[in-house]
């Protein structure tokens, strides 16, 4: 009767400590879910302010172009193609 309490009492414990490690690994998972998270807003809100820079270049760009002023166009144009 001892031995089985005992065996008993060892089978909880491997248990536990296997629960306790299944809680640890899936707060390292949830953490690193949140990160990639975290990464991919950053990622969607930079692509965002670069969507907005391009529009509102082209949107200058063709105001340029729509009142004759081609050099100045021009320039735009060499300038984007500078920073390639």
């Amino acid at each position: 009767m001892n031995q089985e309490i005992a065996d008993y009492r060892r089978e909880i414990n491997v248990l536990k400590s296997e629960l306790f490690e299944a809680a640890l690994q899936n707060e390292m998972a949830e953490a690193n879910a949140r990160l990639f998270q975290d990464a991919a807003d950053r990622a969607i809100h930079r692509a965002s302010d670069i969507e907005n820079k391009l529009t509102l270049q082209i949107d200058i760009l063709s105001a340029l172009i729509k009142v004759g002023d081609l050099k100045t166009a021009s320039l735009m144009v060499a300038d984007w193609e500078a920073a390639q």
